[in-house]
């Protein structure tokens, strides 16, 4: 349930938490790979990668498709006739999709 001017998604401080307590229970070096999500390239998150050696962040280009294939996924979606669509349940999509 969502309060009234809470925040909707994770700040970089919550991956961050995510990521360190991840580190400890593997007791393993963290690598991930990142888009480029906002939250992902706050200044905070990098310094904080910077200063530990165990984390470790790889940043993909602003568009990747070859490197990420929900690019082109998302590209087609644009362009296509469900471009701005609100579903009214599954079986509005499935209706949709075929």
């Amino acid at each position: 349930m969502l309060v009234k001017g809470a925040r909707k998604g994770f700040a970089w401080q919550d991956y961050r938490d995510l990521l360190v307590r991840a580190h400890l229970q593997l007791g393993a070096p963290i690598i991930v790979v990142w888009g480029t999500l906002n939250t992902h390239r706050a200044a905070g998150l990098r310094e904080y990668a910077g200063s530990h050696e165990w984390f470790t962040v790889i940043q993909l280009p602003s568009y990747s498709p070859d490197l990420n294939p929900m690019e082109g996924i998302w590209s087609w979606l644009r362009r296509g006739p469900m471009a701005n669509t609100g579903f009214t349940d599954p079986d509005h999509l499935a209706r949709t999709l075929r």
